[in-house]
């Protein structure tokens, strides 16, 4: 499962059901444990219905590392529907937080090089106006020296 990016809304159910199965067998061992069979099969069914419902844009790879660091960073140690939506709802805010990040540096970048340009722009008009000013400047002087302005 870590490592598998393949979108949840893209994949069969009956696949999605088995990973949500070695995801919460997993997560079981690593809380110490034990289930019955039957279930950790009605837990999977949940989890796997509920990934479609509320996190259908979410990759296995983002629901396992919500598992694992469920498992590492919290105190919740009984493993329940509520506590993998903490889970699950955590992960969503970090992705989220990082997307506005990317979005904002990304807009802040482009923002700067757009002022940038501007600026740029600004200087060439400048640099422009000025040496037409220069040929308008040294046309009134030859007129002036031929006594054709007054």
């Amino acid at each position: 499962m870590k490592g598998d990016y393949t979108i949840i809304i893209e994949m069969d159910s009956k696949k999605l059901q088995l990973k949500c199965v070695d995801l919460l067998s997993l997560t079981m061992v690593e809380l110490g444990q034990t289930m019955d069979t039957e279930t950790i099969v009605v837990l999977s069914k949940s989890l796997a219905d509920d990934l479609r419902m509320y996190y259908p844009s979410f990759t296995l790879n983002d629901v396992f590392v919500a598992f694992h660091k469920g498992v590492r960073d919290t105190d919740l140690f009984h493993l329940q529907v509520k506590t993998f939506h903490i889970w699950l709802k955590e992960r969503k805010r970090i992705l989220i937080n990082f997307e506005y990040d990317t979005y904002r540096k990304q807009l802040d970048f482009y923002q700067e090089k757009r002022k940038e340009r501007y600026l740029l722009n600004g200087q060439k008009k400048t640099k422009e106006l000025t040496s037409t000013q220069k040929r308008v400047g040294q046309m009134v002087q030859s007129l002036h020296k031929e006594k054709k302005f007054k």
